[in-house]
Parts: C-alpha cells; structure tokens; sequence
C-alpha cells in the first residue's frame, strides 16, 4: 500500500509482534487504540487481535478506519460488528458534510436517511463520528462559515456515537489551497487559544455529554 513493508499476517510470529508491541504502549498509559486501513487486512486476523488485546487490558477502546465505509455496504457493517472494535462512521460524516454544503441534495434529510440505518449495526452507539479528517477537505473548505462549523459540532455531540475531533478543527484551522485537499487539509498549527468561541463550544459540549 503506497510503498509500504507488506506482513504475513499468517505468519504467527508477525501477529505475536504486533500485539506486544501494542501491549507494551498500553502498559505505558494508551488507553485507545485507532487502527488504520482496516478493511486491507482479514476480519479474523482483527479478531484476534482485539480478543488478545482486551483480554490483556480489558476496557481498552479500539476503533478502526473502515475507510468510507457505508451502512449499506454488507463488508463495512461485518467489521462494524464482528471484528471486535468498533469503526469511524464515514457515513454520518458525509451526511452531516453534504447537509451543509449542498454538495448533494437533501440537506438535513441526509442525517435522518443515515441514521435509520442505526439497526444493522449491533452497537450504533459505539461508532466513532466526525465532521472530518485527514482523508479529506477540512469542513471549513467546503463550508466557508464559522458559524455553520458551530452547528455542525452540536449536532455530532448531540448525536448517538463518540466524537472525534480533527486537529485544529477548535481553532477554525483551515486552508484552502487546491480546494482544502491533501496535504492542505494539514497544515501546521498557529496558535492555541483557549479563550475562543469554537474552543468553549467545544467545552461546553464535552461538559453536557458528560452529564448525560
């Protein structure tokens, strides 16, 4: 994958590796795992690994990048529910995107669509949701205004599932060059300024999702 070492994920010693290696950051104080490209590796070989990892510090989160993953995809909702973690919900993202740019019609309706799909899921609530990352356009890109990035944020911390914010996403970092695209939906941050108003939204949310 774009240059990168390929492993025998049937080669025992390989999976035994990877798994002390991952033991060895938990013990240091990880307490969540992300694990990228999900879906290029077989859903036993993920299966094993989120067994023997839970059962070395069980209440470890573990999430996967399925990437752009759908519910009505049957392969997307197999790792959802059987590879032993739950997955980033790349369809919500494009539904709550999509909403506010008037990329595709629909608006809102988009949302409601998306969630009644909420069943074929055996945990919806354990998904991991975002309004963006670094596969794609920041939403500031594709929806030039402030106070639509504001809402935006309510509804993914009012909505089922676990927020995942984008870096700088609280200090309305964005660049637009070539349409916001890679690499420039990754620029450098310029600041970290805890008085801002998206920064105390962000608290303020965090705040009401705890006591609820």
């Amino acid at each position: 994958m774009l240059g990168l070492a390929t492993f025998d994920e049937n080669n025992p010693a390989f999976r035994a590796y990877i798994k002390s290696a991952i033991c060895h950051w938990l013990d240091i104080g990880v307490d969540a795992l992300r694990v990228d490209t999900l879906k290029h590796m077989p859903i036993w070989f993920w299966q094993e690994f989120s067994a023997d990892i839970k059962a070395y510090r069980p209440g470890t989160f573990l999430f996967g990048e399925y990437g752009f993953g759908k519910p009505w995809d049957k392969r997307t909702v197999t790792y959802a529910n059987h590879s032993g973690m739950s997955i980033l919900d790349f369809g919500l993202a494009d539904a709550i995107r999509f909403a506010f740019s008037g990329q595709q019609p629909g608006g809102f309706n988009l949302v409601d669509s998306l969630l009644s799909y909420d069943h074929v899921y055996h945990r919806a609530n354990e998904l991991v949701t975002f309004i963006d990352n670094h596969d794609m356009p920041r939403f500031l890109s594709i929806s030039p205004s402030q106070r639509s990035l504001e809402q935006a944020l309510v509804l993914l911390f009012a909505l089922r599932g676990v927020p995942c914010l984008f870096y700088g996403t609280e200090q309305y970092l964005f660049d637009n060059t070539e349409g916001g695209n890679d690499p420039y939906n990754r620029p450098m941050m310029v600041d970290w300024d805890q008085g801002g108003q998206c920064f105390g939204l962000i608290n303020t949310l965090i705040s009401i999702r705890r006591q609820n």
